[in-house]
């Protein structure tokens, strides 16, 4: 079934003369005819199709077009197109099976006439972005790039662009309306719409009785609005179902499934545990039902606003009685003999008085019945949504290849909804997400891996410690699960009555206890019945030991974890037209009939948040007494005032240390050697003197002193086999040949290949880094590799854009890097020549896509060269910035984006890192230090100030919003913006000037990332990788390891999400579901950052020096050198032991002045 569709089209164009040429994607099949010449863009045609008609769309469709010599493609497989008709696929992508490129407007309108008669009749749904040819046709047509984009937007993405009748390139936008171009008048005209007295913007009325007031969300299976019944005069909510969206085999689709919802809330009725109907009913085609409008919120905003109360934990006693309440919930929809399917949190709503109410039940089958899939990963339980790793079974939940695969299997029974009562509560007592990256054969049990999370976060999350036998009888696999009544049972006692509930160990719940990296061990004994708990407000319990080698300390008290944030959202079907990131979409027209409504009048969108997991055990001993926690600024000295800056001196230190790879004659990618596996019962909390089992090396640099002992005391067998596996995984997957180096994340738009983001250079980055560690031998052979590849790929026509990740900044800093390690003196120059043609005359000023961005590459490698014109061109850099900002005021220091930048951002200004304020200020603190520019030093001092002056404090944390006047709490502490990035600006500017209100912030920032760690995913951008290079720049700072401690926690919860690939350990991406190499969303950033936690070095992307950064144990042990001037004098500022350099590079730079 998977190549029908070629089939088809294959004896539709057979014995053609000359041959057609047939090119197979991984979305599109290509058909095109000989001598063909593809228009750059101009208005084309869309026929839409279901599973079902899809074959009979073909066979009418493809001999048209044979006939007239017209380009086309089509979806490859009805798995594809399955995707692109689901009820989660991209509103403005959807329904588009075949698309036909017209040579000209009047072979446009010939073949529109033919498609629409051969088509008559068959069954698709509206394709959104388009117009209908005719009522009820198959046949769309819209205006828009023929071919793929070949041009980089200011993102840093390939988007369609077109160009307008003065040569002007505009975007190309793909609305879910019909949104041409002003200059481009269809070519048909308009339906003819019935007469109605309704003008745009009057307010919508359907079954004449129903006054929509706002639009809740849209998504491609319809609206969901608030509205006023104007017959009871209440408010209610109605819910739309588009034909044939989320269409099955069995001819049953969206609207059908409503239905049914209404069907299930009738049967439910007498039992109100759900929202009463009012009706159900139909207009335009569309389906709608319209039920009680629930007053209250969903159950994780519930959770996470009583955590807020309690320090960013939900109290044990709520959390008992949401138990007890979801439990016997679930009973009563049993006992009406049904089972909800996907039951989750955003499924359950809590009403003012706590009381929940399940709503969104079109999921709900009668056991005994058949059903096919439906449910959300993680939430649902397991073996009913078993399938492929990466396939749709896996990501698409209710529309997955069961739906095409066959007769429906048996519906699950009650057992199903045990499971996701399970991981319901283990998401709103901790935070976690429970969806896990598939294993390829053998997997391991989900219970299993579950397990392993609860057992790590039980001990830092109250609430989950005394729900934890629950929790995990609940997700338990087989027999071993809790039925309902074992789970009310349980629940009887009183959190105070009894004795205090403990983690089972490993002999007493089901399956293994912990992840190891050794083969699965068998399937434990049943678990033992659990104990009831006795106080209400448990100690803190002991750390729960693992077979893992751990570190015995005293522990030092660790503030509570957040669980605020809101749940995941729903994830995406893959795109098949990868289009860069748009803003907000604007408000569509609304038509008479209405079954489009405008989009909200806030939009409001849950940034992607998935949580991680880490076994907690007590932070390591300093070996100096510990400062206080913070509470208030300090006034004890705690860190010297930083040194007038200095004039810059053009450096004169040699660029090139020896090399550091044994030189091959042609680019190879070995296999990287893995460690053995950890053998042997546990020998206590003793630290092996290296990490892991030792390696062969590859000769160091001159200048990188090796050390025998690991820079962090941590869980070294785990960070040792995620690294290897990880470096293993970048050499296996590496195509030079491709058009990217290394597969792009399906999730996401197709961005520069070149780039730190999600390309080449940020992976290139991690090679130099783990080359330059010396412990992983055959890694250099791949760095050469790729380093060529970045090289060449560079001098190709392109659009060159300046930032630092989504631009070529970062992409000359890692070449430039890996020449130095690489000893290639060429290279090196040619990475100098493309860093001067970067572009200065940029709109935006930050990190990511600007100014900021390119001025620190431009610092950098005046640093490594001591050329001039990079120390003039890092400050020009400051000066545009400066152009584009505010000057300090009332306000503090407030940096708009310009506006040509990201629509969202446009005209706001942003205090976070990756966007904002905290990395506009970073940079300028760095010129001003090595350029000799007190001002700027100055300026970014006063940002500082403006970025404590907003702190929002919570507890022994702090907080920050978006930017000034933004509304958005999602708890954000990631480094693009909140905690995590402002945190790494603020240690930086204490360690410049020594106020004690910037060491403050700082270290609230670190306990507010350290809270987080369980509900954040693992990427470096937004999650618990990027999170943790703030807690080892503040342990190198201030000397205190209970965050080294805290990074290793860190290093665990990686280690917990890890999925077995092909017999490697890897950690996915920030969906939890899909392992990439890129550096900022994927796995290359994760092994940045425990590269960095196990050999020590600076933070990467950054203008510091090991000095006081360096670790204790490298600094006792590292063999020393003296930092020198560039005129060979020794250096003012301690550098320590010099076994990093600017960018944890382990190299000594050639610039001027003290440096972080």
């Amino acid at each position: 079934m998977a190549t029908s569709y070629r089939s088809i089209t294959e004896r539709c164009v057979d014995g053609e003369d000359p041959p057609w040429t047939l090119r197979s994607g991984a979305t599109w099949c290509f058909l095109t005819p000989p001598h063909h010449a593809r228009r750059p863009q101009g208005w084309k045609l869309h026929l839409s199709a279901t599973t079902g008609s899809a074959p009979h769309v073909l066979e009418r469709a493809v001999p048209v077009l044979v006939a007239h010599a017209c380009a086309f493609k089509f979806a490859g497989t009805p798995r594809i197109l399955a995707e692109l008709t689901s009820v989660r696929a991209p509103r403005a992508q959807s329904g588009k099976f075949l698309t036909v490129y017209p040579a000209d407007d009047d072979q446009l309108r010939e073949l529109a006439a033919t498609l629409h008669r051969a088509t008559l009749g068959l069954t698709g749904p509206a394709i959104l972005s388009d117009r209908r040819y005719r009522p009820g046709s198959l046949v769309h047509y819209r205006y828009g790039c023929f071919a793929r984009p070949r041009e980089l937007d200011d993102e840093g993405f390939y988007a369609g662009r077109l160009r307008s009748p003065d040569g002007t390139l505009v975007p190309d936008e793909r609305n879910p309306w019909f949104s041409p171009p002003s200059w481009a008048p269809p070519p048909f005209a308009p339906p003819v719409r019935a007469a109605s007295s309704r003008r745009r913007g009057d307010p919508v009325l359907l079954a004449g009785r129903y006054l929509v007031r706002e639009a809740v969300r849209h998504s491609n299976r319809g609206g969901v609005y608030w509205a006023h019944d104007r017959l009871t005069g209440t408010d209610v909510l109605l819910k739309e179902a588009r034909p044939h969206i989320g269409t099955g085999r069995g001819g049953g689709d969206a609207r059908d499934a409503l239905r049914h919802e209404a069907d299930v809330l009738t049967r439910l009725a007498p039992l109100g545990v759900a929202p009463a109907l009012h009706e159900v009913f139909e207009a335009a085609g569309h389906v709608f039902l319209a039920e009680d409008l629930i007053d209250g919120a969903p159950l994780h905003e519930w959770a996470a606003e009583r955590a807020a109360r309690h320090g960013g934990r939900l109290p044990v006693s709520p959390a008992w009685r949401l138990a007890r309440d979801l439990t016997r919930l679930l009973g009563e929809v049993h006992t009406a003999g049904y089972v909800v399917r996907d039951f989750k949190p955003s499924n359950v709503m809590m009403t003012p008085d706590d009381v929940p109410v399940l709503v969104d039940l079109e999921c709900a089958v009668r056991p005994g019945g058949r059903a096919y899939a439906a449910g959300t990963p993680g939430f649902t339980a397991p073996e009913h949504l078993a399938g492929p790793v990466g396939g749709a079974a896996a990501s698409e939940g209710l529309d997955g290849p069961g739906r095409d695969s066959g007769d429906p299997p048996p519906a699950p029974g009650p057992e199903a909804d045990c499971f996701s009562l399970g991981a319901t509560l283990l998401h709103v007592t901790s935070g976690i997400n429970p969806v896990l990256a598939a294993d390829t054969p053998p997997a391991r049990p989900a219970g299993d891996r579950l397990a392993a999370l609860v057992e790590a976060a039980a001990p830092d999350c109250r609430a989950l410690h005394a729900l934890a036998p629950l929790v995990l009888g609940l997700t338990a696999g087989g027999p071993a699960r809790w039925p309902l009544e074992k789970a009310a049972a349980f629940l009887r006692a009183e959190p105070g009555v009894g004795t205090e509930p403990v983690v089972p160990t490993a002999a007493e719940r089901p399956g293994p206890a912990v992840v190891r990296s050794e083969p699965a061990a068998p399937t434990a004994a049943e678990p033992r019945p659990p104990v009831a708990p006795t106080a209400p407000e448990l100690p803190e319990p002991a750390v729960l030991r693992s077979p893992e080698l751990v570190v015995s300390a005293t522990p030092e008290p660790r503030p509570p974890v957040a669980s605020t944030a809101p749940e995941p959202p729903e994830p995406a079907a893959v795109r098949p037209e990868p289009a860069a990131p748009t803003a907000a979409e604007p408000r569509p027209p609304v038509a008479s009939t209405a079954p489009e409504f405008p989009e909200p009048a806030v939009v409001r969108s849950l940034e992607p948040v998935v949580p991680a997991a880490a076994e907690p055990r007590p932070p390591v001993a300093s070996t100096a007494p510990e400062p206080p926690e913070p509470a208030a600024v300090r006034s004890e000295p705690v860190a010297p005032a930083a040194a007038e800056p200095r004039p810059p001196v053009a450096p004169t230190a040699p660029e090139f240390p020896e090399p550091a790879v044994v030189r091959s004659p042609e680019p190879v990618v070995p296999a990287v050697s893995r460690p053995p596996e950890p053998v042997g019962p546990r020998t206590g909390g003793a630290v092996p003197a290296a990490v892991g089992t030792p390696c062969p090396t590859v000769t160091p640099t001159r200048d990188v002193p090796r050390t025998t002992t690991p820079a962090v005391t941590f869980t070294p067998t785990r960070v040792h086999r995620l690294l290897h596996d990880g470096l293993a995984h970048l050499a296996a997957t590496l195509t030079p040949s491709g058009e990217y180096l290394w597969p792009p994340p399906r999730s996401l738009p197709y961005g520069d290949p070149c780039n730190v983001q999600l390309g080449a250079a940020g992976v290139l980055a991690v090679l130099d880094r783990a080359v330059r560690s010396g412990a992983y031998p055959g890694t250099g052979a791949v760095l050469r590799t790729a380093a060529h590849w970045l090289d060449e790929r560079l001098t190709l026509p392109s659009r060159i854009l300046p930032g630092l990740y989504f631009g070529r900044s970062g992409a000359v800093w890692a070449l430039h890097d890996a020449a130095r390690t690489l000893g290639d003196r060429a290279l090196a120059g040619r990475a100098r020549e493309y860093a001067l043609r970067i572009p200065l005359d940029w709109h935006a000023p930050d990190v990511c896509h600007g100014l900021a961005g390119a001025g620190l590459a431009q610092l950098r490698l005046w640093r490594t060269t001591g050329d001039p014109r990079f120390a003039d061109r890092a400050s020009e850099c400051a000066d545009r910035l400066l152009g584009l900002t505010a000057r300090p005021g009332a306000r503090g220091v407030d940096w708009p984006l310009g506006p040509a930048h990201r629509a969202e951002l446009a005209g706001s200004a942003s205090y976070g890192f990756g966007h904002g304020v905290a990395g506009h200020a970073a940079f300028l603190l760095a010129v001003g230090r090595d350029l000799g520019r007190p001002e700027l030093v100055d300026i970014a001092a006063a940002g500082g100030h403006a970025l404590c002056a907003v702190a929002e404090r919570d507890g022994d944390a702090a907080r920050w919003p978006k930017g000034p006047g933004r509304t958005e709490r999602m708890g954000l502490d990631f480094w693009c913006h909140g905690a995590s990035g402002i945190g790494t600006l603020l240690v930086r500017l204490w360690r410049a000037t020594g106020e004690t209100a910037f060491r403050e912030y700082a270290e609230r920032a670190a306990v507010a990332v350290h809270r987080d760690r369980w509900r954040l995913g693992p990427g470096t951008c937004h999650g618990v990788a990027g999170n943790a290079h703030l807690l080892l720049d503040l342990a190198d700072a201030t000397g205190r390891e209970r965050y080294r401690a805290w990074a290793a926690e860190a290093a665990d919860c990686l280690y917990l999400r890890a999925a077995r690939r092909d017999g490697r350990l890897l950690v996915p991406d920030e969906t939890l579901r899909e392992v990439h190499a890129s550096y900022h969303v994927g796995l290359a950033g994760v092994l940045d950052f425990l590269l960095r936690l196990a050999h020590g070095g600076d933070r990467p992307w950054l203008l510091d020096t090991a000095g006081r950064g360096t670790t204790a144990a490298l600094a006792r042990t590292a063999t020393p050198t003296t930092p020198t001037t560039p005129e060979g004098g020794e250096r003012d500022g301690d550098r320590g032991s010099g076994a990093a350099g600017t960018a944890g590079d382990g190299r000594t730079d050639a610039g001027t002045g003290d440096v972080l």
